[in-house]
């Protein structure tokens, strides 16, 4: 917004969210609304399909690939949450304006892991009670647990990565070790990330937390912010 018009910003918008519909629509996806830059859909909450979970995902997916093709000349930067579980749609509001749209623990916590990727510099992150659900494989990786800002139960959190194999191996080993509370371990993968001058995003974000000391070494890290 600060260096384009916003004829230009309602342009680039358009042009993303109009793709990431047709991406969403072609997986049984419902998109339930347009929160300015970002959307929020629903799988299987209004048309009851029984792959839900695995839509989403594979919806997700497919708006990475389409970001990855449309960043190098727009330069933005998506993130996804995908969540699973009970909620409450229809209409809601005042007797004078309704809105059509879901409510619950389950929709707040798909929004905090959107909002959570910027922490572990990821595009998607995925709820445990997703994983679970799915039919089919996918590119997920185990990212540890986490209590995440308003809420105090920590749950199993999962990325998508297409990095090199090594770092997501060497990043698994210290998940392991970490929640193993192998300090000695940890601190080796730490250091052999170091060496070899290994930037990724969620070592980075484990070796920030180990040195603020922000949770007690092996427990579920709470994050603060969202």
């Amino acid at each position: 917004s600060e260096r384009n018009t916003p004829e230009q910003v309602v342009e680039v918008l358009n042009i993303y969210l109009h793709r990431f519909s047709d991406a969403i629509m072609n997986h049984n996806g419902y998109i339930n609304k347009f929160l300015g830059d970002g959307l929020m859909a629903l799988f299987g909450a209004t048309v009851d399909i029984g792959d839900h979970a695995d839509c989403a995902v594979r919806s997700a997916l497919e708006c990475i690939e389409i970001n990855n093709e449309l960043a190098p000349k727009y330069h933005l930067n998506v993130r996804i949450g995908v969540n699973s579980g009970p909620l409450i749609w229809g209409s809601m509001g005042s007797t004078k304006k309704l809105e059509y749209t879901a409510i619950g623990d389950t929709v707040n916590l798909a929004s905090r892991l959107e909002g959570a990727n910027k922490f572990f510099n990821t595009k998607i992150l995925i709820g445990d009670n997703t994983k679970k659900l799915l039919q089919e494989q996918y590119p997920l990786n185990y990212l540890g647990k986490f209590s995440v800002k308003g809420k105090d139960i920590p749950i199993g959190v999962y990325y998508y990565s297409m990095e090199e194999q090594i770092k997501m191996e060497k990043f698994t080993e210290l998940i392991t070790a970490y929640e193993g509370k192998d300090e000695v371990k940890f601190k080796e993968i730490l250091n052999y990330f170091k060496t070899n001058k290994l930037n990724f995003g969620p070592i980075n974000f484990y070796l920030r937390s180990y040195l603020d000391k922000s949770s007690p070494f092996g427990s579920p890290i709470k994050l603060t912010e969202k």
